[in-house]
């Protein structure tokens, strides 16, 4: 299992492809002479205020052919090569996600992750058999041997703990290529041997509210951004892009300090190392 096959290379020109203007962006003019796209220096395109630009974005407000002289072509591309262009298709491959979520149907979760994928563009599926990609949410510390089955028939999976009031994010497992969660166990063993069994009884503990009434969501703009993140990463996934939790882990706490970046790499002992025929015979935690 690995990335998807990486796209190619966009053509605006390309039959059933309708180019439009990215989200956001607006065109304003600059001085007497140039107009510019997008606001930010890393993003903008400054264009000549002419026929042929004027001809490029009338066509890209409308369902116009684009026009195909050298010069507009170079208009397009200088678009296209800062990001400022999104290329329709009339019937674009819709990737299939499934959603393992312990909030699904909680009152107090602020954000609800399959209405993000659905309006990124991405179908749903009830079953983890049918997806490309599974998004795996926890109220407190994962039990390992949920995620086994989809370490042992390859389906990549991204894993978001709330866990501790923290928001831990990753890492984005593709089996095979990447670390898995018992491969972060295994690493964090060689310094703490206690880690496995106290991990395995706060699994236990955390399955039960708490008996002082304290809520375990305590902080619900935490869980809205790392839950957006997560869908974030998953539709990066979906597109080719290597996402940022690949073989990582993110950790939002309850400051508002960036996220906590931490690389692993995979454990020569973990199961998700060893034959695909090992896998078949149920040797990833069972």
């Amino acid at each position: 299992m690995s990335l998807p096959p990486p796209a190619p290379p966009p053509d605006p020109y390309a039959a059933g492809v309708r180019p439009r203007l990215a989200p956001g962006l607006r065109v304003v003019r600059r001085g007497p002479d140039l107009l510019q796209v997008g606001l930010e220096p890393e993003r903008r395109v400054l264009l000549p205020r002419d026929r042929t630009t004027a001809e490029v974005l009338d066509a890209l407000r409308s369902d116009l052919p684009l026009p195909g002289s050298p010069t507009a072509r170079r208009v397009v591309h200088a678009l296209l090569d800062r990001g400022c262009l999104r290329l329709l298709t009339d019937d674009p491959p819709v990737p299939v996600v499934a959603v393992l979520d312990d909030l699904a149907g909680d009152p107090d979760d602020p954000l609800d992750p399959t209405r993000l994928l659905e309006a990124t563009g991405l179908t749903l599926t009830p079953w983890t058999e049918e997806a490309d990609v599974v998004l795996v949410r926890t109220r407190g510390e994962c039990d390992r041997d949920r995620l086994d089955p989809l370490v042992r028939v390859g389906t990549p999976h991204l894993l978001l703990r709330l866990v501790d009031g923290d928001a831990l994010l990753g890492p984005f497992v593709a089996p095979g290529l990447t670390c898995c969660l018992r491969c972060v166990d295994a690493h964090r063993a060689v310094a703490d041997p206690d880690h496995h069994a106290v991990t395995t009884r706060y699994v236990e503990a955390g399955s039960r509210p708490r008996t002082d009434g304290v809520p375990d969501l305590a902080d619900p703009a935490l869980v809205a951004l790392a839950t957006a993140a997560a869908v974030r990463e998953v539709a990066a996934y979906v597109r080719g892009e290597e996402p940022p939790g690949w073989s990582r882990t993110r950790r939002w706490t309850g400051t508002a300090e960036e996220p906590a970046l931490r690389e692993w790499s995979r454990h020569p002992r973990c199961g998700c190392n060893w034959a695909p025929d090992d896998h078949a015979w149920g040797t990833m935690g069972t």
